[in-house]
């Protein structure tokens, strides 16, 4: 029954890997012929002292039979050649006519034209080390268990969110609750880049791709890294679905990189909305940290959004990300009298602009208090508790929020607080539908296959978990809704809920 099984998938994958039917091939008698009977043999040592170095010069070469070559195969190691690649093994143990390794190199198509052919001294090598396996029964264990291995993901975080990491290892521990992806156990590999170094995380996912093998990059989190993290990604033909990464741009690098946040140009404009028409503002200053791209991207959006709806820009200034004093800028602030101000900034840069507004004071040109308008950066516990903040009146944007009367974000939100014991922000919530959203496409698929599961991805629809997803555009944005909060008595409030 075993060897039946081991066949029928090799057989499965033979079809797939070619995309044709089946071709019979005809291997010489003395290829096919087992080795003469003889005491067991080391099946281990046997294939490192003689086909180790035929695979290592013909085939495990760079660009060929690599830890990233195609299909998966790597060929550099006795447990990496028994595990094979995305669709299976590539022999069966006892039986080199029809295993798949052998009917390459008979037709010719291994090593790849135009290369030289294997010698066939070299093939008989490959053939007997094969058909000596029926007399090694632990052979067929080894492959089933290379097949039942850990799969590894990395997640990826830029900066201070800590907390993101919970919502990936909360999707993380309900897969593997569930029997694993496609039976396997998935091993979350994470990174928390705290000084948001480029380099550093450009180096991580690198490695990730070469050394640990990982099946998907999810996150990172910022658009400036994950920009950059997507060229690699897209370079590999690795999946990725970034986190809160929310720059339009963010997908540019190519057809593997997907987002799992709203744009920017969608919540901003929002935001621009909700002060000309809900909020009635006909005025508003903007202040923008300098140097990344998401702070300069949503303040260009806001100033766009709002002049389109009829306001005015009254004022409009810069800093760098190392300012802590930002009176000068808040003083010509003032003299504008803006009804608005749209703090474009991380949130300890919002910490100060904040204090230091109020203590000037701001107000608009009838004495009342300017409202301070944020972006979903500010759904932060980091900012919302920090007792230096002045955050009451404002208004932000956010993924989702814990309010809902969503049937599954409610889920998510019970199942978050039994474990972590808090609430969780959207941008935790976002973290778990991006490894989710990936889980969900490899299901689908039903294969390793890093193309067939971008396929996938890109077809998602009507996905729900923490946050609903109604599908992907041309570009692999999500198209989802954006929840708006205010700060009323010190606490974060749910407003209103904007579908696209």
């Amino acid at each position: 029954m075993k060897k039946f099984l081991i066949f029928t998938s090799f057989y499965v994958f033979f079809l797939l890997f070619f995309g044709c039917e089946r071709v019979d091939v005809s291997i010489p008698e003395d290829h096919s012929a087992p080795m003469e009977a003889h005491e067991p043999v080391n099946v281990e040592i046997a294939f490192e002292q003689n086909v180790l170095p035929i695979l290592t010069a013909r085939c495990a070469l760079s660009g060929c039979h690599i830890a990233d070559g195609p299909h998966g195969l790597d060929f550099r190691t006795y447990e990496s050649f028994l595990a094979g690649g995305e669709h299976g093994p590539v022999f069966l143990p006892g039986n080199a006519e029809e295993s798949e390794i052998v009917e390459e190199i008979v037709e010719g198509k291994m090593p790849p034209p135009p290369r030289d052919p294997l010698p066939d001294a070299e093939l008989q090598v490959i053939v007997d080390w094969i058909n000596q396996q029926e007399h090694q029964d632990h052979v067929g264990d080894v492959i089933s268990q290379a097949h039942s291995h850990t799969l590894k993901i990395g997640f990826m975080v830029a900066g201070d969110r800590t907390s993101y990491l919970n919502g990936a290892e909360m999707a993380v521990a309900e897969i593997n609750a569930n029997g694993g992806l496609l039976g396997n156990t998935i091993e979350l590999l994470t990174y928390v880049n705290t000084d948001s170094k480029l380099q550093d995380s450009l180096s991580v996912a690198e490695k990730w791709i070469r050394e640990d093998g990982v099946i998907a990059l999810i996150g990172p989190n910022r658009s400036t890294h994950a920009i950059e993290v997507g060229k690699i990604a897209q370079r590999h033909k690795i999946p990725m679905v970034t986190t809160t990464a929310s720059n339009p741009n963010v997908t540019n690098a190519g057809d593997f990189v997907f987002m799992a946040s709203v744009t920017d140009n969608f919540q901003i404009g929002i935001m621009a909305q909700l002060a000309r028409e809900t909020l009635d503002m006909t005025t508003a200053a903007v202040i923008t940290r300098q140097g990344d791209l998401y702070t300069e991207g949503i303040s260009e959006f806001f100033r766009l959004s709002f002049r389109d709806l009829g306001g005015e820009i009254v004022a409009n200034q810069f800093y760098e990300g190392d300012m802590l004093d930002f009176t000068a800028a808040l003083a010509t602030i003032a003299e504008a009298k803006p009804d608005a101000l749209f703090i474009s900034g991380f949130y300890q840069d919002v910490v100060r602009i904040t204090q230091q507004a109020r203590a000037i004071p701001l107000h608009n040109l009838n004495g009342e208090p300017t409202i301070f308008l944020g972006s979903d950066s500010w759904d932060n516990d980091l900012l919302l508790t920090h007792k230096d903040a002045k955050l009451e009146g404002s208004f932000f944007p956010g993924h989702f929020s814990p309010d809902t009367d969503d049937p599954t974000a409610q889920a998510f939100v019970s199942s978050y607080q039994a474990v972590y014991h808090q609430i969780p922000t959207g941008g935790v919530g976002v973290c778990y539908d991006a490894v989710k959203i990936f889980f969900e496409a490899v299901e689908r698929a039903q294969t390793l296959d890093a193309d067939v599961i971008r396929q996938q991805l890109a077809e998602t629809q009507n996905y729900a978990g923490a946050t609903r997803i109604a599908g992907f555009n041309e570009q692999r944005h999500p198209t989802k809704s954006v929840a708006i909060f205010e700060i009323k008595n010190g606490k974060k409030q749910f407003l209103q809920q904007i579908n696209p």
